[in-house]
């Protein structure tokens, strides 16, 4: 973290309400020459002040807070030994049911993935067995790699599913639905263990927040009553409208389509095509994009892709295998990556927060530069890593070996990086750390 990161909060906090070093110094009650120090770094700002801050100011106390950066090389790794050290076994009915350990984790990547050994052994396919012990779901997205027999139990609608899964294959499960994994008896002394990446969404953070403090009615009455395809489109157009008190007759007057087709695309009896919807959006002052849905999906997703099925391709003489994935995470990719002794791997390179975890059998070897230095590290089997966006790496090694990537985005994604990209010269720099006063004095 650099040692400025909550003077630089301050100073941006101070330009966004309009308060100069010396109004601010008076409404803190503090001297100027202390709030200037504070600023500049040169001193670490008391708890005090920021509590005076939020009572006086409507700012919240997460607003002092940078984030903490646990990966100042660019990369993070967490070996095998370091993960056993973090087990732990949680019971369901009194019985051992799952032995947790941690992966590689960072304060930044949206990433919480857990190694976990299925305990109880299941040796039917009746989802009603009373071993086992279904969980309620839970808030973050879930990716999960299977490494042996895992019978795996879910929800789909109100009906109870199980799909028996094994080595290579791997699924994607949306929020809050129902599911569990067991052991499924095979042989003797034969284990099953996931690899359970959950990670978070755009719902995450902040947004979280917010909505604790909006509340379910508020957040309720926000929603759209259609996400999905066409009746997404007339969904988001109708809170344009709404949001900019447009009226039909309004709209057909600012971009010449007649009412009479708006009227019934409103009531799902006609269609527009793309450029009618650049005329619209031009008329409301948005892009076009902002009336643009997802595609028609389910509100609770499972996808399951079996190993023998995933498609693959060569890239940078690395062989990629493309796991599970959704629609509902189209910025979320999970590979199985080859790396072949034989072949020089290339460097590659992802706008994405990166997991990786070594299937092995063999060592690998990542090579990545980051902030101008080159670093090396061998990477053992059950090893993992995360890595920062924008670094270019490659892996190596003597023997074949495999590896596990999950790549998600974090918070500067999306609309999010399009308005970093519009900045004008200067304007990242000061976005990444504020400099200066809003004005000359």
């Amino acid at each position: 973290m650099n040692k400025n990161s909550k003077g630089s909060a301050l100073l941006s906090m101070m330009n966004d309400l309009k308060r100069n070093d010396e109004v601010a110094a008076m409404e803190l009650g503090v001297t100027l020459k202390q709030l200037q120090s504070w600023i500049r770094g040169e001193d670490n700002i008391p708890d005090e002040l920021l509590s005076k801050a939020t009572e006086i100011w409507p700012v919240n106390r997460r607003d002092f807070e940078p984030i903490t950066d646990d990966v100042p090389e660019g990369l993070l790794v967490v070996t095998a030994e370091e993960s056993k050290l973090t087990e732990r076994i949680l019971h369901r009915k009194g019985t051992p049911y799952y032995a947790y350990r941690d992966t590689a984790m960072s304060r930044m990547a949206p990433f919480r993935p857990e190694w976990i050994a299925e305990l109880v052994d299941t040796d039917n396919t009746d989802v009603d067995d009373e071993r086992v012990c279904w969980n309620n779901g839970h808030f973050l997205h879930q990716f999960t790699y299977f490494m042996g027999p895992v019978n795996f139990y879910f929800m789909r609608g109100s009906e109870r599913c199980l799909a028996q899964m094994n080595t290579g294959d791997s699924m994607y499960i949306s929020p809050y639905i129902p599911h569990t994994f067991t052991n499924r008896t095979v042989r003797d002394n034969q284990r099953g263990l996931i690899l359970a990446l959950t990670y978070s969404s755009d719902l995450g953070g902040d947004a979280r927040a917010e909505m604790g403090a909006l509340g379910e009615d508020t957040i309720s009455k926000m929603l759209l009553p259609s996400v999905s395809s066409q009746g997404g489109i007339k969904s988001l157009l109708m809170s344009h409208m709404t949001d900019s008190c447009v009226t039909p007759k309004e709209l057909s007057s600012r971009c010449g389509i007649p009412l009479e087709k708006i009227d019934g695309f409103l009531q799902c009896k006609n269609k527009f095509n793309f450029d009618e919807l650049i005329l619209i959006a031009h008329s409301l002052q948005i892009d076009v994009k902002d009336l643009l849905a997802y595609d028609a999906q389910d509100r609770e997703v499972v996808e399951i892709l079996r190993g023998n099925d995933c498609d693959k391709w060569g890239y940078n003489d690395y062989l990629f295998k493309q796991l599970a994935s959704s629609k509902a995470m189209s910025k979320v990719r999970a590979f199985e990556v080859l790396v072949n002794p034989a072949l020089t791997g290339g460097v590659i390179r992802t706008s994405l927060f990166q997991y990786g975890y070594v299937l092995g059998p063999n060592p690998v070897k990542i090579s990545w530069t980051y902030n101008g230095t080159t670093f090396r590290k061998t990477l053992q089997p059950d090893d993992s890593f995360v890595m920062k966006p924008a670094i270019e790496h490659s892996f190596e090694c003597t023997q074949l070996s495999k590896i596990l990537l999950l790549r998600a985005p974090g918070k500067i994604s999306g609309d999010a990086l399009l308005e970093l990209s519009s900045l004008p010269p200067g304007g990242i720099s000061r976005a990444v750390q504020e400099n200066k006063q809003w004005y000359q004095s």
